[in-house]
């Protein structure tokens, strides 16, 4: 079962080109789906009760249904492998996934965030927060970040993204100003370095980081992806395009992009009392 799963890793970094962080989700799935199907002794002899016996155990676990969908996937992906490779008839096909509903991300308002960005924080507190806010990246683009992907003469910073796609995204003038502060106190080609310099920020680092800031300038359970959130929202409530916004996101889809149309439902009633004329 571990020679499979191998396997699996490889065609999924080698032939599928998923991130590495995407693999790692996946791998940590499969080897709780691997553990509960051990007594069959391999994969070929599990069947489709096993599956949904694996996602009934995930639910019991209080996993949320994005997770159990991920853990869905990654075990689907494994059996429509197996059996390209005619290692296993695929068994997965027809598993159903959890139907949860849809949570809007959670944002900060631009007052909130302003009082954690202008608080105290060190240089490279300040410089990660503002960094994050500024351009929406992933915590993962952010602690890869290395000192040649800033351009302050364009203004622009270039993050490797999902599937090792690179885009651009504006600094502006808080961030840069951040990272001009913070860039001459570290000797590491990482903008974010971590112990030692030789390797990026771990992301469990960034988290902290930024939890931690915002705990202590007054706002609890923010982490990296509020910022994001906070970002997008914003944004789109200064009237951003949609497009636009999705560029920056990195999103593949606009519709991904979209969910962060449906926050600021205030907004959407002012137009409405302002513009209908029945309203």
């Amino acid at each position: 079962m571990q020679g499979d799963l191998a396997d699996f890793d490889d065609y999924l970094s080698a032939e599928c080109g998923l991130a590495a962080n995407t693999r790692s989700a996946y791998a940590r799935d499969l080897a709780r789906f691997a553990a509960r199907v051990a007594p069959r002794g391999a994969f070929s002899r599990a069947t489709a009760d096993d599956v949904a016996d694996f996602l009934r155990a995930e639910a019991a676990r209080g996993l949320c249904p994005a997770s159990r969908s991920r853990a869905l996937a990654a075990v689907r992906m494994l059996y429509r492998f197996l059996a390209a490779e005619r290692r296993a008839k695929d068994i997965a096909a027809a598993a159903e996934g959890p139907r949860g509903e849809k949570r809007l991300p959670r944002t900060l308002s631009s007052q909130a965030l302003a009082a954690v960005l202008d608080g105290e924080l060190g240089l490279r507190d300040a410089a990660l927060l503002e960094f994050l806010y500024a351009t929406g990246a992933r915590v993962s683009e952010a602690v890869n970040l290395k000192e040649g992907d800033v351009d302050f003469d364009l203004g622009v910073a270039r993050l490797l993204g999902k599937g090792s796609k690179e885009r651009l995204v504006p600094l502006g003038e808080a961030a840069a100003a951040r990272l001009r502060a913070w860039l001459p106190e570290r000797k590491a080609p990482y903008v974010f370095p971590g112990k030692g310099g030789a390797r990026p920020m771990r992301r469990e680092t960034a988290w902290r980081i930024v939890e931690r800031a915002a705990r202590t300038n007054g706002q609890s359970g923010v982490h990296p992806h509020t910022l994001r959130h906070s970002f997008a929202t914003h944004l789109l409530e200064g009237g951003a395009n949609l497009r636009a916004v999705q560029e920056m996101l990195g999103h593949a889809s606009v519709a991904t992009t979209q969910v962060y149309t449906h926050v600021d439902s205030s907004r959407m009633v002012k137009m409405h009392k302002a513009f209908h004329p029945r309203a």
